[in-house]
């Protein structure tokens, strides 16, 4: 009687525990509801997919340089007596910008013509010796009038006498051309040897950038292409359009470019520059670069359709900095989902943003 009891005993306890088990599963059942319900739904932006050309885009570092520029140098040996124009100033063709002393250079000069009257004076007798009238150019042969010339020592004088004009005249350095100086820090009392570079002149109304491309990439590149240029030091922005192309190959398999910039900027011969050029393709189906997700290290984009999400596998073709060509898995009209799209699951439930 005893055991009949200790046995009624533990059925009942068994009970009440499976009894309070119960209840608290439901418990909980109602609680993961609760917080389920309580998730928010999440809110995306979409775009339609569509076709459209896609420029392929190509950075380069560059630096400015002038289509036309010219180092600065005199062509004798002296000392500078005169600078006329300050570094940076702006100058016109012909324009003196430094003067040598040119009194050694004067009396050079007034050598070879004492010398040159000399001669003309032996070359008359000569000429009158050989049955010629004076005066009368042609009453010798030419032939004849030339050996005269020779050896009177007139022709060779004559000579003596241009280069002392011209050595004279080089004491004065002009400008090849219109433009600015550069680096020119020339003062008076310098002694100059001849062909020693102080400074550089250049057009500032002809800018250009010149970079360097890998020649892989130059299949796709052609005259009249725009580039924006911005300096390193950043804004403004500047488009420039390809005008040269160098038909070789140079250093470490590049090929040197040159873009033409605006006639109005504010950059300087030399300055680093950065180079975006864009290179226009025929249309493809194009989404933004942010409809892309990974799952399972496979891309994926998610199109909306009647409110919920589902991942569609794709396969891209060429892409820039904004967009991305789709070869394989969407359609041109598919409303592709561009934000708040990395924890999507497939078959989610989603709320669009309306754009603002």
């Amino acid at each position: 009687m005893r055991k009949i009891a200790i046995v009624v005993l533990f059925l009942n306890l068994l009970w009440s525990g499976c009894q309070s088990s119960a209840e608290e599963q439901q418990t909980n059942r109602a609680s993961d509801s609760s917080s389920l319900a309580s998730i928010p739904t999440p809110r995306v932006q979409t775009f339609v997919a569509a076709s459209a050309p896609l420029s392929y885009q190509i950075t380069s570092n560059g630096k400015v340089v002038s289509h036309q520029q010219a180092a600065l140098s005199f062509l004798v040996s002296g000392s500078v007596s005169q600078v006329l124009v300050a570094n940076g100033g702006r100058v016109g063709e012909g324009a003196v910008l430094a003067v040598l002393e040119d009194s050694e250079f004067r009396l050079a000069l007034e050598r070879a013509r004492t010398e040159t009257a000399m001669r003309l004076d032996e070359y008359r007798k000569l000429f009158v010796e050989y049955g010629g009238t004076w005066g009368v150019p042609h009453s010798l042969s030419d032939t004849l009038a030339q050996i005269l010339r020779v050896r009177s020592g007139l022709a060779l004088a004559e000579v003596s006498q241009a280069e002392a004009e011209r050595r004279l005249e080089n004491t004065r350095l002009k400008a090849p051309f219109s433009g600015v100086l550069s680096d020119w820090y020339l003062s008076k009392g310098t002694q100059i040897q001849a062909l020693q570079a102080l400074g550089t002149l250049y057009t500032d109304t002809q800018l250009a950038v010149e970079t360097y491309l890998p020649e892989s990439q130059i299949g796709v590149l052609q005259k009249g292409i725009k580039a924006q240029i911005t300096p390193l030091a950043g804004n403004p922005t500047y488009v420039a359009e390809l005008v040269d192309l160098n038909p070789a190959v140079e250093r470490e398999g590049l090929v040197r470019l040159r873009f033409a910039l605006p006639a109005q900027n504010d950059l300087l011969l030399g300055m680093n520059v950065r180079l975006l050029i864009e290179i226009p393709q025929s249309p493809q189906l194009l989404v933004p670069k942010e409809a892309i997700v990974l799952r399972s290290e496979k891309e994926v984009v998610f199109t909306l359709k009647n409110g919920r999400a589902f991942w569609n596998y794709v396969k891209k073709g060429k892409e820039n900095s904004q967009w991305v060509e789709i070869l394989e898995g969407l359609q041109a009209g598919d409303e592709v989902i561009i934000s708040n799209n990395l924890q999507l699951s497939h078959d989610a439930k989603v709320e669009v943003e309306k754009n603002k």
